[in-house]
C-alpha cells in the first residue's frame, strides 16, 4: 500500500509448481513467507524481497520423507518468530519446524499426541 492509502500489485501471481496452495503466513520480520500445498504435502518458503516483491526458494514435505504425505493445511509462527508451524490434515498431527536465519525450517518433530480429528481439524492457533 502507498502513502495515499492506494493498493498497488507488487507479485501477481508467482506459481511455485503446484495449483493447491491452502494457506499462507509471514516471518514476523517479513523476510520469508510460507504456503502450503495441501495435496502434494508440501511447505512451499517464498523469499520477500525489500520491495515486497516473491520468489520461491524450495520446496519442504510437512512430514518426513518415506511417510504418506500429510495434507498440510493451517500454519502459524511462533510470537519470537523462531519456529513454523502446521497442521496436518490428514493426520490429526502438527509438524513443528526451526526458522533458520535464511528462511529454510528444520523439522524438530511431529506431535502424533495431539489428539485432532482427521479431516476434520480447521484452524490453527499459535501462542
Amino acid at each position: 500500500m502507498s502513502n495515499d492509502g492506494i493498493l498497488h500489485v507488487i507479485s501477481g501471481s508467482v506459481p511455485n509448481g503446484y495449483q493447491n496452495a491452502c494457506w499462507v503466513v509471514t516471518t514476523r520480520d517479513e523476510r520469508f513467507a510460507y504456503t502450503t500445498n495441501t495435496l502434494i504435502g508440501t511447505i512451499s518458503p517464498y523469499l520477500i524481497d525489500p520491495n515486497g516483491a516473491l520468489s520461491v526458494v524450495r520446496h519442504i514435505t510437512s512430514t518426513p520423507l518415506g511417510t504418506a504425505p500429510a495434507l498440510p493445511m493451517d500454519v502459524g509462527v511462533s510470537k519470537d518468530g523462531r519456529h513454523f508451524y502446521i497442521l496436518n490434515g490428514n493426520q490429526g498431527t502438527v509438524s513443528v519446524f526451526n526458522i533458520q536465519d535464511d528462511g529454510n525450517l528444520v523439522r524438530l518433530q511431529v506431535a502424533a499426541w495431539t489428539y485432532l480429528p482427521y479431516f476434520g481439524s480447521e484452524g490453527l492457533a499459535v501462542l
